[in-house]
């Protein structure tokens, strides 16, 4: 939170929600800029992380039954705190990224407009992803497979006090994260259950396949399935702002491919010389593209 700094009345509140294996602390940029600016922000550490729970039950981990309730429950607790009028923007990267377009699709988000928009670094909606999938992102997301089998993960990520944590950190193309943020992953990762925890996203996302309500799905309009059942043709009129790395190695480019089937109102930004963790690698063009975002939504 920006408990004690000055706020404008009339900047609209930002909740920053970050993905695997980082912390709030991967918006620490973000959150300084947007402080100075006078926005109350809000970055939480997700289930699994820092001083957050780390249950051992993968139902703990459940989408829709679970998880979206402690996104909206960090959005309604940032309005009501900050005492704004104005909804607040959703920002997330990588696996909480991927939590919050389930977020902002629901039904109970749209209909109360809970978001002012939402800005997704480095993931497309997942129907879009889903529908986009080839051998290249296949290769690509082999990880999470991994990361599905029983001890090993823990046993591999663990290892040397978390030093394949901090190799994935590391894996920037521009930044270069300073040793105390490295190790904060690192010790993030070592408490007792956090790393099971942390995997047990992916694990009930494969093991579980959760499905949301139809009305909560995104499609092509009159588009059919492989079986010969017709989708919903259901749009998302939010307005959504999309950042990628053009050196991302965990997303290929073709997984953002006809994005606007999905969504009325988006808008897809490609930066260069940028990894995965583009908050990181190029923060002060994320700082601008949200600038231009933030003044769209006020139209």
């Amino acid at each position: 939170m920006d408990s004690g700094c000055t706020r404008i009345q009339g900047k609209r509140p930002i909740v920053f929600v970050h993905g695997f294996p980082e912390l709030w602390i991967s918006w620490l940029d973000q959150m300084k800029y947007y402080i100075m600016k006078g926005h109350p922000v809000l970055a939480l550490n997700m289930r699994g992380y820092g001083n957050s729970e780390k249950p051992k039950n993968l139902e703990s981990f459940h989408l829709y039954d679970n998880i979206l309730d402690d996104i909206r429950a960090a959005v309604m607790f940032l309005k009501s705190e900050s005492k704004s009028s104005d909804a607040p923007l959703l920002v997330a990267h990588d696996w909480g990224a991927s939590i919050c377009w389930a977020y902002a699709c629901h039904g109970q988000t749209t209909k109360d407009g809970e978001i002012a928009g939402y800005a997704s670094l480095a993931i497309p909606p997942g129907e879009c992803f889903e529908a986009n999938m080839n051998l290249s992102q296949l290769w690509a997301s082999l990880y999470i497979f991994f990361f599905n089998m029983p001890w090993l993960p823990e046993k591999a990520m663990l290892a040397n006090n978390g030093w394949l944590i901090g190799c994935m950190m590391n894996a920037t193309k521009n930044a270069i994260l300073p040793p105390w943020m490295i190790n904060a992953y690192r010790a993030n990762c070592l408490q007792e259950g956090a790393m099971t925890a942390q995997l047990n996203y992916y694990r009930h996302l494969v093991q579980k396949q959760p499905k949301p309500h139809p009305d909560d799905l995104l499609g092509p309009h009159e588009s059919i399935d492989k079986l010969g059942e017709k989708l919903p043709g259901r749009r998302l009129d939010l307005p959504v702002l999309m950042i990628r790395g053009k050196d991302d190695g965990a997303l290929t480019e073709h997984v953002f491919v006809g994005y606007d089937r999905y969504l009325n109102n988006a808008r897809l930004v490609a930066l260069d010389n940028c990894s995965h963790w583009i908050q990181a690698d190029c923060p002060n063009e994320v700082h601008q593209e949200l600038d231009n975002f933030l003044e769209q939504i006020a139209k």
